[in-house]
């Protein structure tokens, strides 16, 4: 849950604002999610709009009870014709009474999806947090010209011996020399690289570590795994990527008008199929998009999945494993007259200070939104 003060973003909120009336009209920030919920309720939008069947309830009832049965005609008249904006506000501001007045609690679940290669996916995930289980990940990438070695090299690595870890590195990246960057084992000559950049900056030796990654680049100038290891070698404080104090880091940040009461919940969810994917396509609207009439956007469904281990967010707000599809979800909750304002947040990668509970220097940009090209959402009435 943030505040203010969490690092994933801020808040424009002024908490002495809360005795004032609020304006006129309803809030911006609610416009889009009560037009496509409203939508929903009439038959007009995307049947998946709400969480369950007891949101949609609730908004329905909200709908007919506050709402006369002629202007509801109209208003259905005016969806159905995409015309009559005045009406269709009039009726939203309504709906907003109505649910002030009984002091409704609004959630809207925001998903996108992060898709990143499989490879660096696997190789990030072991360089941030290396286990027997991540490792095993990148033994699945290589094929048997070099896995023997790299199987070996991530053993010892695992125990801390990146000694032995950077010979057995050094052997697979051997087995490399002289293969084409259009060879289809291509991830052959990044692996064994971007593995014994790891195992040399841990032991101390810099220039060779950066020499690796530079040689991981020239196989694939887009990768930016090497960078997670060039970033600590090249750092001034490289003692402290060492020690675990800083880190390179997937992160969210964001900038959301958060008014006082409402949450916003942070969290990243790796997809457990067998290549980390979600293999879906469907579209879906963005409720966090200020126009309500914005173009569909290929989105898979990413609610109701069982194959997704989510990892709430702390300060700093960082993931230190990744699969090849990776859900970020933004949970918004408040009330009719108190609901966050998403203006953006993206994901990136960045030195995360452990010990200030702080990201710094964002090094990449990965993804932004809220209009993003995969989003799915849910709206939820209590």
């Amino acid at each position: 849950m943030t505040d203010p003060a969490h690092d994933g973003g801020q808040s424009n909120g002024d908490e002495s604002d809360d005795d004032i009336e609020p304006g006129t009209g309803v809030a911006d920030s609610l416009y889009p999610l009560l037009f496509r919920g409203l939508e929903a309720v009439i038959g007009l939008g995307d049947g998946e709009t709400f969480a369950d069947d007891e949101s949609k309830q609730a908004l329905e009832d909200v709908y007919t009870d506050s709402v006369a049965p002629d202007e509801r005609k109209a208003f259905e008249d005016a969806l159905g014709t995409e015309t009559n904006p005045d009406l269709v506000r009039s009726v939203l501001e309504t709906v907003q009474s109505a649910l002030e007045a009984k002091k409704a609690t609004i959630t809207l679940d925001h998903r996108t999806v992060l898709s990143l290669p499989t490879r660096e996916a696997c190789l990030y995930s072991v360089l941030t947090n290396p286990t027997r289980d991540t490792a095993t990940g990148v033994e699945e990438l290589v094929t048997d010209r070099v896995r023997a070695a790299i199987e070996r090299g991530l053993e010892d690595a695992l125990d801390s011996e990146y000694e032995s870890a950077a010979a057995h590195f050094e052997a697979a990246r051997e087995a490399t020399v002289g293969m084409p960057t259009s060879d289809p084992d291509v991830d052959d000559a990044v692996v064994s690289r971007v593995l014994a950049a790891w195992a040399h900056f841990h032991r101390g030796e810099s220039d060779r570590a950066l020499e690796r990654v530079a040689g991981a680049l020239q196989y694939d100038e887009d990768a930016w795994s090497p960078r997670i290891i060039g970033v600590a070698a090249n750092h001034p404080e490289s003692q402290g990527f060492l020690e675990g104090r800083l880190g390179v880091r997937l992160c969210v940040r964001h900038t959301i008008e958060q008014p006082s009461g409402s949450t916003v919940d942070e969290a990243f969810g790796c997809v457990r199929t067998e290549d980390g994917t979600l293999g879906l396509d469907e579209r879906r609207d963005s409720s966090l998009e200020s126009d309500e009439n914005a173009e569909d956007r290929q989105t898979p469904p990413l609610h109701g999945r069982d194959d997704v281990d989510w990892l709430n967010l702390e300060n700093p707000s960082v993931l230190s494993e990744v699969t090849s599809d990776t859900i970020v979800r933004l949970r918004l909750q408040g009330n009719a007259t108190g609901f966050p304002t998403v203006h953006g947040y993206y994901v990136g990668f960045g030195i995360a200070d452990f010990e200030q509970g702080a990201v710094t220097d964002i090094i990449e940009l990965v993804l932004s939104g809220p209009v993003t090209a995969t989003v799915d959402e849910r709206l939820e009435l209590a």
